[in-house]
């Protein structure tokens, strides 16, 4: 499966399109943070967004052969998990009513601290871009910025030096380097 997660979004689809199943669970894995993290941002609860990741691996599936710009695969797959929020918000809607919070939050004024839904969107798929690029990286590069990065408490250069068994001394050109090749894939990955 390590080879697989080399590969490109495009490779995987070609792999996919010769029926390899291997590739496809790549590519599904791949993006079920992304999707999943969409759901979660309509409030549906843990079975509903899952509902959801099936519909959208289903369309997936079924489009997949037609898909014209392989390179879009993430922009493509936040509209399909949108409209397959907004189509079961509605189905939803159909069947149930609001129950008086519900109602009462509904009626209150938007809360304009919070981002508009496309730039909501725009920040998930940019943050998908970023965990892709990192995941593309050396493992002690992935390991460092992790550490680094995505931590609350970030450790020090001397614990870090133990995690990575490096020296001390390194682990500030290292992280350079790190830094240098995330900015590179990101560059390659289409993120401006």
């Amino acid at each position: 499966m390590t080879e697989f997660n080399q590969l490109s979004d495009a490779e995987l689809i070609a792999r996919c399109l010769e029926q390899d199943a291997e590739a496809w669970e790549t590519l599904v894995r791949r993006y079920q943070r992304l999707i999943s993290s969409i759901a979660f941002r309509f409030r549906l609860s843990a079975d509903d967004a899952a509902d959801i990741f099936q519909a959208v691996c289903l369309v997936m599936l079924e489009q997949l052969p037609v898909l014209r710009q392989q390179s879009k695969l993430s922009s493509w797959l936040i509209t399909i998990t949108v409209r397959e929020c907004w189509k079961f918000r509605e189905k939803r809607g159909r069947t149930d009513s609001l129950e008086a919070q519900e109602e009462e939050a509904a009626a209150e004024p938007a809360d304009l601290t919070q981002p508009l839904a496309e730039d909501a969107l725009l920040i998930i798929e940019r943050q998908h871009l970023i965990r892709e690029a990192v995941r593309s990286l050396s493992p002690v590069c992935q390991a460092l910025i992790e550490s680094l990065f995505y931590t609350d408490n970030p450790p020090s250069y001397a614990e870090l030096s133990r995690q990575l068994g490096r020296p001390v001394a390194s682990i500030g050109p290292t992280r350079s380097r790190c830094l240098d090749r995330l900015k590179e894939a990101l560059r390659e990955s289409g993120f401006d």
